[in-house]
């Protein structure tokens, strides 16, 4: 996929042929690499990539992101109006092989080109939408049981790949007695198939019948 093709996707025309096009940077990224980027906003090209966020406080929260989805967006605008010691700082780490494009989105709005205020428009837009998501991960955590949350995330994530229970468990802030619990009974309901740090459904069938319990 070229940057023209991005901006493309991204219904960002206004910003192909002109210098922001040029400071777009793709990258690869093998399973486990890091990177850290401040930029913060991304479009994940392909594959399955997470983010560590840092927060001023010394917090930090996951989030994880799959191909065609782009994220940042607020973070690359508000970097530029926030003094560095209140900015969050970003880890990306590659779940699964991923291609990722860095959007320098903080950079517009030095740049003079036709279309620049419908593209800012856009821009803004996108990052209400961005909050919007976040925000119903952050609810959908909090009405859920732990339980329910984890077969929420295992769907949208098709597979999982992990170390171990530990880290999955710090990543969905869920307790790792808990999580093995939920693991053994989906295990024995031949719900999932856990192999060579992979967590994936293998009956979707049975899986819908099993999701009835949490129904209200």
């Amino acid at each position: 996929m070229t940057k023209a093709e991005i901006l493309y996707e991204l219904n960002l025309k206004e910003l192909i042929g002109t210098s922001f096009e040029d400071m777009i940077v793709i990258s690869d990224m093998k399973v486990g690499e890091y990177n850290a980027h401040n930029n913060i906003a991304t479009y994940i090209i392909n594959g399955h990539v997470q983010h560590l966020v840092y927060t001023p406080e010394g917090g930090i929260f996951y989030m994880d992101f799959f191909g065609g989805e782009v994220t940042g967006i607020n973070f690359s605008f508000s970097n530029r109006m926030v003094e560095k010691s209140k900015r969050f700082d970003v880890d990306i780490i590659a779940k699964k092989p991923s291609k990722i494009a860095y959007l320098p989105f903080e950079k517009l709005m030095d740049l003079r080109f036709d279309g620049k205020s419908k593209a800012i428009e856009k821009l803004l837009m996108m990052g209400v939408k961005e909050h919007f998501e976040k925000s119903k991960y952050f609810l959908l955590k909090n009405m859920c049981s732990d339980e329910e949350f984890f077969i929420k995330y295992l769907e949208r994530s098709k597979t999982i790949d992990t170390r171990g229970t530990k880290e999955l468990s710090e990543l969905l802030n869920i307790k790792q007695r808990s999580l093995q619990r939920f693991l053994k009974k989906l295990q024995e309901y031949e719900i999932i198939d856990r192999s060579s740090g992979r967590i994936q459904i293998k009956d979707q069938a049975r899986l819908e019948e099993y999701k009835k319990r949490f129904e209200k």
